[in-house]
């Protein structure tokens, strides 16, 4: 079975977007990452992440409750490198402790 390459088109499909299982996509291998939806070296993914920050107008981190609680050992650690990355880059910090909605949808 062959799955062609699926990319989110803009208009209102991206606001509720299929999940990337229904779409193909499968959780990478170690030294592997998630590159828009395509299987990378962890290296160029990184890259990408790197220069895509750095030539961002307006960088804006959302670390969400796996971040901001200390919920276990090497949360700390995890929330101190995300701080040191947003001040290097010059990028905004908005904390997401739940990502349930405010009201019922509809």
């Amino acid at each position: 079975m062959q799955v062609d390459s699926y990319k989110v088109k803009a208009g209102p499909e991206g606001y509720l977007p299929p999940a990337a299982a229904c779409v193909g996509v499968c959780l990478p291998e170690r030294g592997y990452a998630l590159l828009e939806g395509e299987l990378v070296p962890e290296e160029r993914a990184l890259e990408e992440i790197a220069r895509r920050l750095l030539s961002a107008r307006n960088p804006v981190f959302f670390p969400g409750p796996l971040i901001l609680w200390d919920w276990k050992e090497g949360v700390a650690e995890k929330a101190r490198a995300l701080q040191t990355l947003a001040r290097e880059v010059g990028a905004k910090i908005i904390p997401m402790p739940d990502y349930r909605p405010k009201y019922p949808m509809i």
